[in-house]
């Protein structure tokens, strides 16, 4: 863990801490962190990480682009023009 970045430890009893952080990043602005850690077999091991709040995010990357949006608006409209076509075929026979 990085030591220069402010955290509370908060223990629950004798072989299981909590450790908690507020991070701030461009992807997920604010969030808080929590890390539990036990005490087994003579060290201390991780045992869950959890992501406890989020703020509103950051701002988009500049490599982000619109491509799914058109992919599935493309795929609606020829959906679409096929049941056009094979309704148009049924008034006619």
């Amino acid at each position: 863990m990085d030591s220069d970045m402010e955290y509370q430890m908060e223990k629950v009893d004798a072989n299981h801490y909590t450790v908690t952080r507020e991070r701030s990043d461009e992807l997920y602005g604010e969030y808080t962190v929590e890390i539990d850690y036990s005490y087994e077999a003579g060290k201390w091991v991780f045992e869950d990480r959890s992501q406890v709040e989020r703020g509103e995010g950051g701002e988009m990357p500049d490599t982000s682009n619109a491509l799914p949006m058109k992919a599935i608006s493309g795929i609606l409209l020829t959906a679409a023009g096929a049941l056009l076509l094979v309704g148009r075929k049924r008034l006619n026979h």
